[in-house]
């Protein structure tokens, strides 16, 4: 089951529905995405804006948004 916690600083959403991704971490005041992904492997993303998050919280398939909307979008 995904958890989701929200402070006034971070963002933080754990089992995230995905085979590939298992959670993430964000930092509204750097604009900083951090995701760590089920193989391991842990990745930070700059300056990806509250709206993208917003967006990926909502979207059916996090796997696709991230590839289509975060991966290729923000270097890390």
């Amino acid at each position: 089951m995904q958890r989701f916690v929200e402070t006034d600083r971070l963002i933080t959403v754990d089992n995230l529905d995905s085979s590939a991704i298992k959670s993430f971490q964000y930092d509204k005041a750097t604009e900083i995405l951090t995701i760590t992904f089920t193989s391991g492997g842990q990745y930070d993303y700059p300056n990806v804006p509250i709206d993208i998050i917003r967006e990926w919280l909502e979207a059916d398939s996090k796997g696709k948004f991230y590839n289509k909307e975060i991966r290729y979008v923000y270097a890390c």
